[in-house]
């Protein structure tokens, strides 16, 4: 057990040399916790002291003597990582005496060599390496400082692949540890044959079946005779749109040959309208008929056999048939 007057001597340390950053409520209130912190020492309550030591330092982080209990204590409850965490923090304190320094580095270098193990990790490949509950590292890992005991090394690659290895490590000696990953894992062969529901693509077009190139072959000829029907009825509107100017020009005309110029273009517009027009709408139907009877017969193959889906012409149009 620390001895009591080494953490009585840091409460007079603190209160005897006071910073000029610290306000009086400050100090009074870091004061008030190393009081609390002394007599549940006393009391044998170490874990108690090491918060109200903590609670001391939150108000005066500059005091070297605060943190010296602290990392006291910290070795107490078996903490030594913590410890030595809590003795570096020292020497980073502003105005710290030579003694105080040497005493911070005493206690590292003890801890470092009596209470600590040290760890090396290699893998096979790029990793992420977790030792116990320390944050993740790259792999290798050199000469890890970690606590003694029974340990839980993890290590992690860039694909999810991990190896995991449990070791016991004694105080003050350097342990090796290699991890072996297993193989990166190839991508899955994709099978040219199989269409993207994995279903066997035929060379030969067939209508229905089994065979996929039958309803894609018709729902790209849908396809295209859509684009056509859409030009077909952007053709219809310029030819009578020729036709409406030519004979808001007729009305107007005097010249008998030019009367006549302008009667023909409008007639002219008027019929290539009217063919370009219903060729446009033929087209739209039968074009939109095709795509989705082939979408229909595509998404419901099932296997060779019989097609699932015809198309009929009628009187008044094309007719889509099947069965399911």
């Amino acid at each position: 057990m620390p001895s009591l007057p080494a953490l009585i001597a840091a409460a007079a340390l603190l209160s005897a040399t006071p910073t000029l950053a610290s306000t009086d409520a400050q100090r009074a209130a870091a004061q008030r916790h190393i009081d609390q912190a002394v007599e549940a020492y006393k009391a044998g309550d170490v874990e108690t002291a090491l918060e109200r030591f903590r609670a001391a330092d939150a108000h005066a982080t500059d005091r070297a003597g605060v943190r010296y209990n602290i990392g006291r204590c910290l070795e107490e409850l078996d903490r030594p990582l913590d410890a030595r965490a809590a003795y570096r923090s020292m020497l980073g304190v502003d105005e710290l005496s030579a003694a105080m320094r040497d005493r911070a580095r005493a206690k590292i270098d003890e801890i470092e060599s009596t209470r600590l193990a040290r760890l090396t990790v290699t893998c096979d490949r790029p990793a992420q390496v977790r030792i116990g509950d320390q944050p993740a590292r790259p792999c290798p890992v050199e000469g890890r400082l970690v606590e003694p005991g029974q340990q839980a090394i993890v290590a992690i690659a860039e694909d999810g692949a991990e190896a995991r290895e449990s070791v016991e490590l004694k105080a003050g000696e350097t342990s090796t540890l290699r991890l072996d990953l297993p193989a990166p894992q190839a991508p899955p062969i994709v099978d040219a044959s199989l269409d993207p529901l994995g279903r066997v693509v035929e060379d030969d077009v067939t209508v229905g079946g089994g065979s996929t190139t039958g309803p894609v072959v018709l729902s790209i000829v849908g396809g295209v005779a859509l684009a056509a029907g859409g030009l077909a009825l952007w053709q219809a509107d310029a030819a009578f749109a020729r036709a409406e100017g030519a004979h808001s020009d007729y009305e107007t005309a005097i010249e008998p040959d030019e009367v006549a110029n302008l009667r023909s273009t409008t007639q002219q517009g008027l019929d290539d309208g009217e063919l370009y027009a219903n060729l446009g709408y033929g087209l739209l139907v039968g074009g939109g008929a095709a795509l989705l009877g082939g979408l229909i017969w595509y998404a419901t193959i099932d296997g060779p056999g019989e097609p699932t889906v015809w198309l009929q012409p009628g009187p008044s149009g094309v007719a889509i048939t099947g069965a399911w």
